[in-house]
């Protein structure tokens, strides 16, 4: 009937509004919900074309914005939206990335994987860098302040591999590193 139709066309508009509105807020909002993340550039450059970024080393430091669970790059049209710029906006994604990266040893999650197995393994020294939601964590490399606050911690320069788009992994770095060894084991874990 005509009136069942009505209910469902505003059924569905209502829901877009919603949508709208849920949109509205997180641009209105980005100052809390503004993170970086890091990619390899060489893999990504279609990707990466239009988004709000900058180098790091052999990656790219872009930004995103947190939705809840989800995320969307943030796109260098969006920083009109924003009313701000891009020094700005990765300022404040930087200072982010302090409130919202953890840190902890390879140990405890192994003991939190299996407490009864993991009980009495040495510390091997490995550490996992990450963020407080485990997505793109890999992107808390590139602020300085925290590699340092984990350097001061380890009393140590750093060894970081990246393992994902997640969390990289930290160790402390020694004369006994051998980079020929690391990077033999990172070839063995990345599939491609």
């Amino acid at each position: 009937t005509l009136a069942e139709i009505e209910a469902s066309v505003n059924s569905i508009l209502n829901e877009q509004v919603n949508v709208c509105l849920e949109i509205n807020s997180i641009i209105n909002n980005w100052r809390e919900n503004i993170r970086i993340g890091v990619l390899s550039t060489k893999e990504n450059k279609k990707y990466l074309k239009s988004a709000v970024k900058k180098p790091l080393l052999d990656l790219t430091a872009y930004l995103y914005l947190e939705l809840d669970g989800a995320s969307t790059v943030v796109r260098t049209e969006m920083l009109k939206s924003f009313d701000a710029d891009r020094k700005t906006v990765f300022e404040q994604a930087m200072s982010n990335m302090l409130r919202v990266y953890r840190w902890f040893s390879i140990l405890d999650i192994m003991q939190k994987i299996d407490e009864a197995r993991a009980c009495g393994l040495p510390d091997v020294g490995m550490s996992v860098l990450t963020n407080d939601t485990r997505i793109f964590g890999a992107g808390c490399i590139a602020n300085n302040d925290i590699l340092a606050s984990i350097a001061d911690k380890l009393n140590s320069d750093l060894i970081l591999l990246p393992s994902s788009v997640h969390e990289v992994i930290v160790l402390k770095a020694n004369e006994d590193s051998s980079y020929s060894e690391l990077s033999d084991m990172i070839k063995a874990m990345t599939p491609y």
